[in-house]
């Protein structure tokens, strides 16, 4: 069997941290270590890591629900060395928080009404059987 039958889609969704009218820069947890998501997935610190390093490495596009490149970039990365606490969120160490320029007045009035309200991770990966 082909690697890639073994692959599965999936994405993560957070919310938006907080937001700088000024700067017009989002900012928000994209993965967060030890937690359960909806597809009932626990994605580990080591984990997270890794895919923050490849991302910057390979990628850094920003899209728009998965569909197409947004007219955003990226503009801060970081993970997570201690427990914060970010408007009042509480965000977990290792947790990967990124930072988002918005260069769209149409992007950035969406984000202002709340129609875009989160941060989503898409990717492939194996999945691994929990005894």
């Amino acid at each position: 069997m082909d690697k890639l039958d073994k692959l599965e889609k999936f994405s993560r969704t957070m919310d938006i941290l907080t937001k700088s009218e000024e700067l017009r820069l989002i900012y928000g947890v994209v993965l967060k270590p030890d937690s359960e998501d909806l597809q009932g997935d626990v994605v580990s610190k080591d984990d997270i890591r890794q895919a923050a390093h490849d991302f910057l490495i390979s990628s850094r596009e920003v899209g728009i629900s998965h569909q197409s490149p947004a007219p955003a970039s990226l503009v801060e990365s970081y993970l997570a060395p201690a427990e914060l606490t970010i408007e009042g969120q509480k965000i977990d160490e290792g947790s990967w928080i990124v930072g988002i320029k918005v260069d769209s007045e149409e992007i950035w009035q969406a984000v202002k009404s709340g129609i875009f309200n989160s941060f989503s991770i898409g990717g492939v990966g194996h999945r691994i059987p929990i005894d």
